[in-house]
């Protein structure tokens, strides 16, 4: 019996022992999985620009960041002379930092972030049958279909059969006029904490700032 306790008390710190490990090792695969599915560590949404208080606080977060503006806006193209509601999305800097935008062809996922292009969701394009090289108008601006959005991390597909996504670098917005009296829009920042950096030990610390600024 005490050869049995003596071999049963190792055998059982072992077995607790890679529990720990176990548990612990699920826990960062949910998170690195929950970073993949929302692009980022942090996301900010404001119905209003932020303020230059707000601009203050959201660049300590940490960076790299990136800011969206999302609208709805019917989108025209000449082509075809087709139009149909859309969900344009002006993005700024590279989100997103876990996972990946897919796009046909994969190089339109930067291009279309140089300025004058855009990328759109294939059922916006097999609808008016247009693809890659031809025009499409946002607002005021006309664009250049850079590639077919597949994928981006952050939202459904599924959410944009009412209004298909269609990303174009912000610089271009003030040129589409859609920021006028009376619109409405949706501020994003996304935020990506530095390597190494728990984030809900910071998120416990940030919500209440942020619920008091934004």
């Amino acid at each position: 019996r005490l050869l049995i306790l003596s071999i049963s008390i190792p055998l059982g710190i072992a077995a607790l022992g890679r529990i720990g490990s176990f548990r612990q090792s699920l826990a960062q695969a949910i998170d690195d999985q929950a970073r993949t599915l929302i692009g980022a560590d942090l996301i900010v949404e404001s119905s209003h620009p932020f303020t230059a208080e707000e601009e203050t606080f959201l660049h300590s977060l940490g960076s790299p960041q990136a800011r969206e503006v999302r609208l709805r806006t019917m989108a025209f193209f000449p082509g075809s002379g087709g139009t149909r509601l859309v969900s344009a999305r002006a993005l700024a800097g590279e989100f997103p930092f876990y996972g990946a935008m897919e796009t046909d062809p994969p190089a339109a996922a930067q291009e279309f972030r140089k300025g004058g292009r855009v990328v759109a969701e294939e059922s916006l394009l097999i609808q008016f049958g247009a693809k890659p090289g031809d025009a499409i108008k946002i607002g005021e601006a006309e664009f250049v279909i850079a590639g077919v959005l597949k994928k981006m991390p952050g939202e459904a597909s599924a959410a944009g059969s009412l209004a298909p996504r269609v990303y174009f670098p912000l610089q271009n917005l003030s040129q589409t006029q859609l920021l006028n009296t009376g619109s409405i829009a949706r501020y994003r920042q996304y935020v990506k904490f530095a390597d190494g950096l728990e984030p809900v030990p910071r998120l416990t610390v940030l919500i209440p700032a942020l619920q008091t600024l934004v």
